[in-house]
Formats: structure tokens, C-alpha cells, sequence
């Protein structure tokens, strides 16, 4: 375990676990955190370990409801972006959008899922008006996007693809968003706060091709914030950012959802959108399989539930992802295992 060039510990992988988990480090795999933090004497590393001592803890103190409230419904506006029974079909003939129809509205924190190649870049593309759909509808703020102009639809979208470096133009940071066409017109106290949100301030003067991947995945982050766009269109936007920073960013997008912006995030990583979307689109080979609230997708899905999910599987009736909502079954129960009679 290593942090700023220092080697905090070297040794067996369990012994890592514990002493991470016990310093709540955010690295450590959610099962063991949940151990950790539940108060288990023991702290597993698998899904498989931890199923094992939940079972043995659940014999002796079952689970109760945990009359978790639901989330509260926050206003939203109405569809940012549409796509009515849209096809894409690329030059070599391989269909990666068959029918496709959903609609993000604004205020909405959505995620896509899918197995590689199952259509979800693609989907980002027509969204954003860069791909015109072979058949069927885009609508952008009401607005087919093929009557739209490159420079009406760059005004109203931000997207990021899954590789910083296609952002990157100018030699410095502060360029490469301050002086980016699209923050045109906003003033410079809003450009500031979204490079200190980013911890890009120490990095203003610096050439973004310098940086290490996360910090220029967040360069170009901030390039497209800067801009306060309506639609905010993320590929693959965990990739090169640690732990830390990961969290930075779910709780960032959750807060410009709040704000009004209709964001939707591309990613593999289910315990990132257990942790911070709101609602999931499932594509399969270019066919949209589900969309709902997280809890129901992710709850029901054998390839994409986080580990939480399958820890408690069978145990409870409950649909639990997160860290927090298992803390809250189990002290529902009563008392915490690391305060249970011996």
C-alpha cells in the first residue's frame, strides 16, 4: 500500500485489507469496508467470505426492515434529450443502435451499462448530434438534432469521450478552459470555482500533456463544465482517476444534476453508479433491455449487481447497494456486532 511515494505497508493481502478498512481508506473493496464498518470481528475479501460470516451473523440476530425512506422526488423539468426508435447502423454494416427509444430529463443523473460494444458510446454520439441516426428521431430540447447546427448543439451539450487527450488544444490548464469557445460569455469566477472544484488551481500554469491521466481526464472535465451545458454527456469518465477522486466526481455530478443539468454517464463501474446515479439504462446489442431506478435494475441483474448487492442476496427482501443502506439493515437488527455479548 503505497501513498505519496511512501510505503505504508507490504505484506499478506488480509492484513492490507484490515488495516485499510480500519483507516476507512476508499480503496478498499466495499465488502471489506462494510465488515470494517458494521464491526465484524472479521474482515473478508471476497464476496463469497463475507457471505459466510453474514450467514453465521444472521443466525443468531436476523434482519429487520430498515424502513429505509425512499429517496425524495426532486423536481425535474422536462426531456432534455429523446431518441424515438433510432437505428445507427456504421459504414461496415454492424447495427449498433436497433430501435432504441428513452428520453433524460432534465435534473436526471443516468447511467448506461452494457457489455462492450452492446451500443453505449454510440448512443452518446446520436445524443449529442455528432452521429445522425439511420432511422428514427433525436430530439435535443425539443429539436430534431439534424436540423440543428454543429454550433447551436455545442452550445446546449458537453461531452466527453473515453480519451482526455481529444480535449486537450491549448498549452496550459487555465487555457484549455478559460478560453475554450463554448465558456464564452460566463463569467470568470464560474471558470475559477470549477477548476478549484477539480484541484486544477495548482496545475493552471502547467501543459495538460504534462499531467498524469486522471489529472487530465479532469482537465478535460473541466473544460466541458466551464461551459454550463444543458445535456452533460460522460464516456467511461472513472477511467485514470483513483479512489479518491472517483468519489469527488460521483458527488460533483450528482450536484449539477441537482442544479438542473441532465447528465448521463457511460461506465463499467457498477459500484460507482450504485453509489451515485439515480436511473439505468441496460443496452444489448444495440437493444435497450432495461431502464429504471437503480435499485431495480442493478437489484435484479446477475452481471451488473455491486458487491453490497450480492453480499446480502437471499438474506433480506430488501434491495441493498450501498454501503450506507447495508449499515442501516444491519443496525436495524440491533446491535452491531462489534457491540454484540460475547
Amino acid at each position: 500500500v503505497m501513498e505519496k511515494g511512501d510505503i505504508l505497508y507490504a505484506g499478506p493481502v488480509r492484513e492490507a485489507a484490515r488495516r485499510a478498512a480500519a483507516g476507512r481508506l476508499p480503496f478498499v473493496p466495499p465488502v471489506t469496508r462494510f465488515f470494517a464498518a458494521a464491526g465484524f470481528p472479521a474482515v473478508p475479501v471476497t464476496v463469497g467470505e463475507g457471505r459466510a460470516l453474514l450467514k453465521s451473523f444472521l443466525e443468531r440476530q436476523p434482519l429487520r426492515p430498515s424502513r429505509r425512506p425512499a429517496p425524495a422526488a426532486r423536481p425535474s423539468g422536462g426531456n432534455v434529450v429523446e431518441t424515438d426508435n433510432v437505428w445507427f447502423t456504421y459504414p461496415d454494416g454492424r447495427e449498433a443502435l436497433r430501435g432504441l427509444s428513452c428520453a433524460v430529463r432534465e435534473g436526471e443523473y443516468v447511467a448506461v451499462m452494457g457489455a462492450n460494444a452492446a451500443g453505449k458510446s454510440t448512443l452518446l454520439k446520436v445524443m449529442a448530434g455528432l452521429l445522425p441516426p439511420g432511422r428514427g428521431r433525436v430530439r435535443l430540447l425539443g429539436r430534431d438534432t439534424r436540423r440543428a447546427s454543429p454550433g447551436e448543439l455545442a452550445g446546449q451539450v458537453g461531452y466527453l469521450t473515453q480519451n482526455p487527450d481529444d480535449f486537450l488544444l491549448h498549452a496550459t490548464v487555465e487555457e484549455e478552459v478559460r478560453f475554450d469557445p463554448r465558456t464564452q460569455g460566463h463569467d470568470a469566477g464560474w471558470v475559477d470555482s470549477v477548476l478549484r472544484r477539480l484541484d486544477l488551481l495548482d496545475h493552471r500554469r502547467a501543459n495538460p500533456r504534462d499531467l498524469s491521466t486522471g489529472e487530465r481526464q479532469r482537465v478535460a472535465l473541466a473544460s466541458v463544465l466551464a461551459a454550463k451545458p444543458r445535456l452533460l454527456l460522460l464516456d467511461e469518465p472513472t477511467r485514470g482517476l483513483d479512489c479518491v477522486w472517483k468519489e469527488e466526481l460521483g458527488r460533483l455530478l450528482r450536484e449539477m444534476a441537482i442544479e438542473g443539468m441532465a447528465v448521463v454517464v457511460v461506465t463499467h463501474d457498477t459500484e460507482f453508479v450504485a453509489q451515485y446515479a439515480e436511473r439505468v439504462i441496460l443496452l444489448f446489442d444495440g437493444h435497450l433491455v432495461a431502464d429504471g431506478p437503480k435499485h431495480a435494475v442493478l437489484g435484479r441483474s446477475v452481471f451488473y449487481a455491486p458487491q453490497i448487492c450480492r453480499l446480502f442476496h437471499g438474506f433480506t427482501e430488501e434491495i441493498v447497494l450501498t454501503l450506507e443502506e447495508a449499515c442501516a439493515l444491519v443496525r436495524s437488527g440491533g446491535e452491531m456486532p462489534g457491540r454484540a455479548p460475547a
